[in-house]
């Protein structure tokens, strides 16, 4: 038995109303293959910052003791913000609930000119150089604690032109975060790494960042390449 856990956000997740069910989503799929265990530890907007605490690390990896770890996470943390995190679950709320509403009227203004105040504010919830160091200090952890382990990166997809009028620099800033998984594969040449961006498809949702059936359908495809090319 093979068993394989997936650290990731949303993008791992169903998305039913957009119409990627359960079974249409690559975890699913690659639990399918006949002797293979997928346990899924993904969470909505996670990142790299909270998958790297003791405790995430001890829950999805010392404990479950995987034959590989995917490591599937880097948007959340590398996408332009109009706000910080501590603004967008107290700030805001807090305005919301002591001026009438204030709160919300921020969050409309801001909007309304997101291109401008990313590129005047340049928030990412995790910066570039803290990426690193996550992701680094995940990978260790994981060698230090199970035996034998095999471990898949998946770069991050470019966004799309949407996006792109919407938040500044946004696919120069995916490009950026995806140059730190070269740099952790040119410093550990056993990580296999995962580029869909090679295959030249429209692989995402209309939100330019989710994955369709058919981003879920090639991704399942090169992980098993990867499993069964070790295997």
């Amino acid at each position: 038995m093979i068993k394989i856990v997936i650290l990731g956000d949303s993008l791992s997740l169903p998305r039913p109303e957009n119409n990627i069910l359960f079974e249409d989503t690559y975890p699913y799929l690659l639990s399918t293959y006949k002797n293979i265990l997928v346990i899924n530890r993904s969470k909505r907007a996670n990142d790299t910052n909270m998958q790297s605490r003791e405790e995430n690390l001890k829950e999805d990896i010392l404990y479950l003791q995987p034959n590989f770890l995917i490591i599937h996470l880097g948007i959340v943390d590398c996408a332009p913000r109009v706000f910080t995190r501590f603004e967008t679950y107290f700030l805001i709320p807090f305005l919301n609930k002591f001026l009438f509403g204030f709160g919300n009227f921020l969050v409309n203004l801001f909007s309304k000119y997101r291109y401008f105040i990313t590129k005047l504010r340049k928030i990412h919830y995790v910066e570039i150089n803290k990426y690193y160091e996550n992701l680094k200090k995940i990978i260790q952890y994981s060698k230090e604690n199970v035996k034998d382990i095999k471990i898949i990166l998946i770069k991050i997809l470019n966004t799309n032109e949407k996006n792109e009028k919407k938040s500044y620099m946004f696919n120069c800033t995916i490009n950026n975060y995806n140059k730190v998984i070269d740099k952790i594969k040119e410093e550990d040449d056993n990580i296999k790494v995962i580029d869909l961006q090679n295959l030249d498809k429209n692989l995402l949702l209309d939100d330019g960042i989710h994955l369709n059936k058919e981003g879920h359908l090639a991704l399942y495809n090169e992980i098993i390449n990867i499993i069964f090319e070790n295997n």
